[in-house]
């Protein structure tokens, strides 16, 4: 693949070439830890403990009256 064929050197921002890194810590049992970068800068920052409960990602049914 040539550099012309992936958008190289045509005005493209250096941002769009970046990957984006999922980084995890679970070092520790009782918690996890998940950072989402790309280049330099922190995209996204979440963690999870055993001590307190979990609602990210859950999914509720409810009715509003």
């Amino acid at each position: 693949m040539t550099d012309q064929a992936v958008g190289i050197g045509q005005g493209c921002p250096e941002s769009s070439f970046m990957a984006k890194k999922m980084l995890i810590d679970a070092t520790h049992p009782e918690e996890t830890r998940v950072a989402v970068v790309q280049g330099n800068k922190l995209e996204d920052f979440d963690f999870e403990s055993a001590a307190r409960q979990q609602l990210n990602g859950n999914i509720y049914l409810a009715k509003v009256t």
